[in-house]
């Protein structure tokens, strides 16, 4: 192992620099983060709970309470099937 990062934070860094560094900016960030790296890395999580001063679980919750967003990789189209009697 070579100390360095897997995942190229160089999007972070343009994303954080969009914001204020304060958790009301919290969602944003990681709407951005998810249309960058097509998930939530939980390195990068990590670097936004330190860049916004926010409690990383509190991150954590954001990131698992809405759907919108995975902190698993998706491929580049995700489909849905309606499973529903319509």
């Amino acid at each position: 192992m070579t100390g360095q990062p897997c995942v190229d934070t160089a999007p972070l860094d343009d994303i954080l620099a969009r914001y204020v560094a304060a958790e009301p900016a919290l969602i944003q960030v990681l709407q951005d983060v998810h249309r960058a790296y097509n998930y939530l890395p939980c390195e990068i999580l990590v670097k936004v709970a330190d860049a916004l001063d926010v409690p990383l679980a509190k991150v954590f919750s954001v990131s698992t309470f809405y759907k919108a967003f995975s902190l698993t990789p998706r491929g580049e189209k995700v489909l849905r099937v309606c499973t529903g009697t319509a």
